[in-house]
């Protein structure tokens, strides 16, 4: 199963609380038992690059109905 998780951060790339170490936690589970999962984050400015791996855009100009 292929699976994409959106979220607001993601330890270690990107990570304020709790939540980073639940969306890394829960995506390395995933993938333990054979699934494909890719997170999409936002581009934020203090985010740590050299912690991903096979970065690509997904998107270019993406707008969210606010």
């Amino acid at each position: 199963m292929y699976i994409v998780m959106v979220a607001s951060e993601c330890a270690p790339v990107a990570k304020v609380g709790g939540l980073a170490d639940v969306v890394f936690g829960l995506s390395r589970e995933l993938e333990i038992r054979g699934h494909s999962v890719e997170i999409m984050l936002p581009k934020y400015d203090c985010m740590r690059y050299d912690h991903i791996w096979g970065l690509q855009p997904s998107y270019e100009d993406l707008w969210v109905p606010w």
